[in-house]
């Protein structure tokens, strides 16, 4: 065998591996995670409409919260 051969034989064989590899780490997530996912992500919407709010910084800045952190 010449040693092209054997490199071209070798690269393929790794090629062929990466690919598979990288295919078999994707995962298909069920109904009730996609909910989760999406209902937590709709509470910090909410969160983050309250905190945005006017008086509620000036409320964390009595508090103490730094007045760039509160807003």
């Amino acid at each position: 065998m010449s040693i092209n051969r054997f490199i071209a034989l070798a690269l393929s064989t790794l090629l062929v591996w990466a690919g598979l590899s990288t295919a078999a780490s994707a995962a298909i997530i069920g109904t009730g995670d996609a909910l989760a996912i999406e209902q937590r992500e709709s509470r910090l919407a909410v969160v983050q409409a309250q905190l945005a709010r006017e008086d509620v910084q000036q409320a964390m800045i009595q508090l103490g919260v730094d007045p760039v952190e509160a807003s």
